[in-house]
């Protein structure tokens, strides 16, 4: 259930990031870009809810431009690993940066 919840937050927040300002007074505009970066935060984050043994709840997921970076706390190196492992295997990452601490 708190993952269904996980997920269901981070694809209904996703649409929420800050945009790009054309011009004044129009409202914030992502970049094709963001969109991509935003997708792919979204499918790693899934990827993680889904994945046996990975602490998904703890762990915040950023992209840019195909770079994944993993912050948050984990119970093990282990953990750290097997996120890191689901991360990579997920379409259009390019590179994965550990910022994942033990507690």
């Amino acid at each position: 259930m708190r993952r269904s919840a996980l997920l269901l937050c981070t694809l209904l927040l996703g649409g929420c990031a800050t945009g790009v300002f054309i011009g004044a007074g129009e409202p914030p505009v992502a970049s094709e870009q963001q969109q991509a970066d935003r997708r792919l935060a979204a499918a790693v984050t899934r990827a993680l809810v889904e994945a046996p043994d990975v602490p998904a709840m703890d762990i915040v997921v950023e992209a840019a431009a195909g770079t994944v970076i993993l912050r948050g706390q984990v119970p093990s190196r282990a953990a750290a690993s097997r996120a890191v492992g689901v991360a990579r295997g997920v379409s259009g990452v390019r590179a994965v940066q550990d910022a994942l601490t033990v507690k």
